[in-house]
């Protein structure tokens, strides 16, 4: 992927909506991931068209947080939050996902 290139990176809406899912606020994520209440209000705002090496990192750590403790699977390309629970694929409004 070239440098600066954001495609691959979760959404501002994305997060929020991972946190909507994972039934957490701004403080829990920011207390889960070790970072400040600031800075994920910072990377819920805010969608840059180029990403320095920290921002990318921050997005990278709330991603792995959100896939290995809630189960959660993105796709940037849609810029959908998918739910798994006990290997079934769900969509996140519950209903079971068609895609294998």
């Amino acid at each position: 992927m070239p440098k600066g290139e954001i495609r691959d990176l979760l959404s501002p809406a994305m997060l929020k909506e991972a946190r909507r899912l994972a039934g957490i606020d701004q403080g829990e994520l920011a207390r889960l991931v070790g970072l400040s209440r600031k800075t994920i209000v910072v990377v819920e705002r805010e969608l840059s068209t180029k990403v320095d090496p920290r921002r990318r990192a921050v997005l990278e750590r709330i991603r792995s947080l959100f896939e290995k403790r809630f189960h959660l699977q993105f796709d940037t390309d849609k810029q959908t939050v998918i739910i798994t629970k006990s290997g079934r694929r769900t969509k996140s409004d519950g209903s079971p996902s068609t895609s294998t």
